[in-house]
């Protein structure tokens, strides 16, 4: 199963919960990749604690040409700290793989982005990453927006994970990109992100009635926010298992492993 991780704006929690989702199915025993396609403004491998291998990312094998490379971007977390702070909940066998991403706009210019090629350039980078690296289970974290690198990953996902916020901006934005998930029989999941909107409860649940009635489409999944994430990305399922994030994302994650199996792109 391939999954992306989809925002119509910024700031709402994707790359968070992707990273942590991606984190527990590992300690779960899965094998999990994370591709950043965030392009130009990626989090993954700073959420991580991570460095890209020589500075080398996703855009230095894509403008190489050489997908074997891809051997030499890989950065492998290591689950070992993690599993002593779970003790017996975490088993072995697992393992967390990143393909980061670097900003670098010297490099963005150099991908033609709407070209046919490239397309099929990452669809190669995802297949020899599945298979290198024998993976159960591949995240992608997608650019927000109508970007040329988002529309790969929703178009090659077999699920999509879509995090909007409560407001009308959010609304507008999933009347344009729900339909067409349907429209081609997608599997989609819709998340509603607790981003701070002083909104009180009352308020939140009429927000919350309003988008489902106006998009047809039914909230899967609320994000509740902590307010430590205004000054640090945190790996929540390790750092504070119990808090009501970390329980949120876990129903990600458990979403996941309903149907985890790595189908061919």
């Amino acid at each position: 199963m391939i999954t992306g991780f989809y925002s119509f704006k910024g700031g709402v929690g994707r790359t968070t919960a992707a990273v942590n989702s991606a984190m527990l199915l590992a300690l779960k025993g899965k094998r999990i990749g994370l591709l950043d396609l965030d392009i130009e403004a990626p989090g993954v491998i700073s959420a991580l604690g991570l460095k890209a291998l020589n500075g080398q990312s996703l855009l230095h094998v894509m403008i190489g040409g050489n997908i074997p490379f891809l051997d030499r971007v890989v950065v492998e977390y290591d689950l070992s700290h993690a599993r002593q702070l779970g003790g017996n909940d975490y088993v072995s066998g697992g393992a967390l793989l990143v393909v980061p991403s670097i900003p670098d706009p010297s490099l963005i210019d150099q991908v033609k982005w709407d070209a046919p090629a490239t397309t099929w350039q990452l669809n190669e980078i995802v297949r020899y990453f599945i298979k290198r690296f024998r993976l159960d289970h591949l995240f992608i974290d997608a650019r927000s927006g109508l970007s040329q690198s988002a529309s790969y990953a929703l178009s090659v996902a077999e699920r999509v994970i879509c995090f909007f916020r409560l407001n009308r901006q959010n609304i507008i934005g999933a009347l344009q990109m729900l339909p067409a998930f349907t429209a081609k029989g997608r599997d989609f999941k819709i998340v509603l992100s607790e981003v701070p909107d002083g909104a009180d409860a009352p308020q939140r649940e009429e927000w919350i009635m309003k988008f489902e009635k106006e998009t047809v489409s039914r909230v899967d999944f609320i994000l509740p926010f902590d307010p430590s994430l205004l000054f640090e990305e945190r790996l929540f399922v390790i750092e504070d298992p119990q808090s009501a994030l970390s329980r949120a994302l876990a129903g990600f994650a458990d979403s996941a492993l309903n149907t985890l199996e790595v189908t061919s792109v």
